[in-house]
Parts: structure tokens; sequence; C-alpha cells
């Protein structure tokens, strides 16, 4: 009799990563590549994933920067636009205790991504891909028109990650990048800021998340509630609560991108069909983790095992 070939997994959805890369100036002055899109797409390549990562840098030495680290990353770079005419992104960063804080100057490379007209046109699976972009490159004109075409073209799973510096965003374009979403994350107080209602507990997030569903496009949420953890919620009423790791302080280095850490395995876990508290409960180990090192990243293949799916 013979055997019956073991049955072999789908391979991972396509997974587009939209938004700004740049250098973060950490306290004491040190340069680390950066940006929410930037670290989710980092972080998905260390678990195994190969994002296309759209984003724009400048004619200079961070960009330049950027660049190879990229490439000896194994990260694809024929997506990242080179701008002769502005800067590469930086980020002053400034961790008081409460989590980071940016000072984010504008008119940077990222504020000025350019419609991909040729990798769009040639992309085989558009209907099976996951669009992912946050919402800070959305503050210029010229990227926000850029998100608005890729949404249009990968429609079927848009996630938006909502990052609200002030004074990088206004209400209104909020709403648009929300309108038309299929997946929303977010931490408790921005989600607070986006619903006008509080959202600290499990019950409330629950509320805040049925009311969510009837008035958008949004099917799936995941909140972020720093050292109390993090939720998922989906429109049919399924959901989960995973406690944060315990850290004790001399563990803990700093918060910077650790939500860009819980997101790469969030959509690692959407491309692959993961049961999702699982996914929720290795985002959330794998954040803690993200703690215990300088900045949102690292070369360091073996820190990504944890959250390997």
């Amino acid at each position: 009799m013979e055997s019956s070939p073991l049955q072999q997994s789908p391979p991972p959805k396509p997974v587009v990563v939209f938004g700004e890369v740049l250098i973060d100036r950490l306290g004491d002055g040190q340069g680390v590549i950066g940006g929410a899109p930037m670290n989710v797409a980092w972080n998905l390549r260390g678990l195994e994933q190969f994002p296309y990562l759209i984003t724009a840098v400048g004619a200079d030495e961070d960009g330049k920067r950027v660049l190879e680290s990229a490439e000896q990353w194994g990260m694809t770079t024929d997506l990242i636009q080179t701008d002769i005419d502005r800067p590469t992104g930086v980020a002053l960063v400034h961790d008081r205790g409460n989590g980071p804080e940016y000072d984010l100057p504008r008119e940077q490379a990222y504020d000025y991504i350019r419609f991909p007209e040729a990798f769009v046109e040639s992309f085989p699976n558009a209907d099976d891909a996951i669009l992912y972009h946050g919402s800070l490159c959305c503050r210029s004109p010229v990227s926000f028109d850029t998100v608005l075409q890729l949404r249009k073209q990968f429609a079927a799973e848009i996630v938006v990650d909502i990052n609200l510096r002030e004074g990088n965003y206004t209400t209104e374009i909020v709403k648009q990048l929300i309108d038309g979403a299929t997946v929303l994350k977010c931490n408790c107080d921005e989600l607070s800021l986006i619903t006008g209602q509080t959202c600290r507990s499990h019950e409330q997030i629950l509320n805040v998340a049925k009311t969510l569903f009837e008035n958008s496009t949004v099917r799936e949420l995941w909140v972020t509630d720093g050292a109390s953890g993090a939720y998922w919620v989906n429109q049919n009423g399924d959901h989960a609560k995973q406690d944060a790791e315990k850290m004790d302080d001399q563990s803990l280095v700093d918060s910077v991108g650790a939500g860009d850490a819980f997101m790469a395995v969030v959509l690692a876990g959407m491309a692959t069909n993961e049961f999702r508290p699982e996914t929720l409960e290795k985002a959330v180990k794998f954040s803690a983790k993200v703690c215990q090192i300088a900045g949102a990243t690292t070369h360091d293949g073996d820190f990504y095992a944890v959250a390997s799916v």
C-alpha cells in the first residue's frame, strides 16, 4: 500500500508594508534604524517572512545605512525609494518612564513616498495580500495619496496601525484611515481618543469593539495596554486577553518599538492563518522581549525564536 504524501501547509500570504523609515536618535545620541513600518518589516523578516516594504530614504549617509542594513538582513530593497531633495527621516526619542516620546521633523523623505506603479501592476496575487500601514506617514498629502491608491489595489485585507503622535495627525485623516480598513491596531489611549470612550478593561474593550464593528468596515481589533497586556476581538464576538510578561526594572531597557514588535507577530500570524489567541500570546511575549534591548530591532536572528509562527 502506497503511503500518501505529507500534506504541506499553504505558503504565507504576502504582506505589503507601507510607511516611514527613519533614524531614532535616542537619549544617548545613538542612531537606531526605526519607524513603525520599518520595524514591522524588519521583525517580519526575523520571523522568516518576506515582506514588501514600500518607503523612501534620502540620498545621504543615513539612507545608505538603511539600504545596507536591510540588504544584510535579507530584506528586499527594490521598493525603498531614494529622494534626492529631502533627508532620511529622523525621530528624536525621549523615554521618561511613561513610554517613548518623539520629536518628528517634517519634510522628510518618507513624507514623499510615490506610488510604485510597476510593482502594483506586476503583483501576482493582490487579492490574497495583506496591506499594512500606519498613520504617521499620512501627515503628508503625497504619502497619504499613495496610501489611498495602495488601498484600492490591496483591498482584501487592510491593516491600519494607529500611532497618534501629537501634531502629526488630524481627526479627519484618522477617520479616513479607519474607513475601509479590515483590521485596526492601536493602544488603549488611542482607542479612547478615536471612539471617545474609556478603554481600560476587558469589558470596556469589548463594548467599544462592538460599536466599532457596527459603525465601520473593521472586522478585527488588536489593542495593546502596555504593562497590562493586550486584547484581541473580532466581529463575531470572539475575543482574548493576554497579560503582559512580568519584568523587573533591571531587565527593562526601553519600550521603543514594543508595539511594532507586537504588530509584526500579529501580521505573521495573519499571513499563516494562525489561531488568533495563540498569536496574541506570542505577540505579547515578543513585545516584552523587545523592551529588553536598546531600540526596536536587532540583527540577532536567534532573538526571534520566541515568536516564530
